[in-house]
């Protein structure tokens, strides 16, 4: 867990930099307005992607923070899925008895049937 979070604060400290170096460059483009050497070729595009890399971030550490409240919650869900894996096979043991139980009596009903058409055939 800490592994995670940890690795989330290196990325926003690296976003950190990388908008304080823009400031900068804008800071030396201001300085140096004559000279296109220091413009970025599309700065609408950088602004775009630093905004999304920032949403991404804010929602890589909110992730983060919702894991760690539900933590115990998060450890116990091997055992409920075992558990409702459990039960669904409950389930289809229970339908397949059922389904069984159907035919059973299904049969029963023919055999019925087939004895009471034989004795009447008989007593013709």
């Amino acid at each position: 867990q800490l592994q995670v979070l940890s690795h989330l604060l290196d990325q926003v400290d690296r976003f950190n930099e990388m908008v304080m170096a823009l400031e900068i460059l804008e800071e030396l483009r201001q300085a140096d307005r004559l000279s296109n050497r220091l413009a970025l070729d599309d700065p609408e595009a950088v602004k775009d992607a630093l905004h999304l890399t920032r949403e991404s971030l804010v929602c890589g550490l909110m992730s983060d923070k919702i894991m760690r409240k539900h933590q115990r919650f998060m450890a116990r869900r091997q055992e409920l899925f075992a558990n409702i894996e459990t039960n669904l096979a409950s389930l289809q043991t229970l339908q397949t008895a059922d389904l069984a139980g159907d035919y059973s009596q299904l049969l029963n009903e023919a055999l019925q049937v087939g004895t009471t058409v034989r004795r009447e055939l008989r007593s013709l």
